[in-house]
């Protein structure tokens, strides 16, 4: 990704984080939306989480491991359609 982006993503990550810390502390607003979220941009902006992330991924219950992987192979199967398809629009 492009510096800024993974710049922003991880400053938007951490607040995210503190967001969900917020949410453990006060009982009203919910936390977990935030971690989820959080966790989700710090590794769309760090390698290094992406990995820890991934395995981690192998203590989640089965079911939720199946959605993550078809999320993770729709998103690469529409990064595929547009590399393809800037390339196409470039031969032509």
């Amino acid at each position: 990704p492009h510096p800024v982006l993974r710049i922003l993503a991880l400053i938007a990550g951490l607040a995210c984080l503190v967001l969900g810390v917020v949410g453990w502390l006060v009982p009203v607003v919910t936390g977990i939306p935030f971690y989820i979220l959080g966790f989700a941009l710090l590794g769309y902006s760090s390698r290094r989480l992406r990995c820890w992330l991934r395995r981690a991924e192998r203590r989640l219950p089965l079911r939720a491991r199946v959605a993550l992987r078809r999320m993770h192979a729709w998103r690469r199967a529409k990064q595929r359609a547009k590399r393809f398809a800037k390339e196409r629009r470039a031969a032509l």
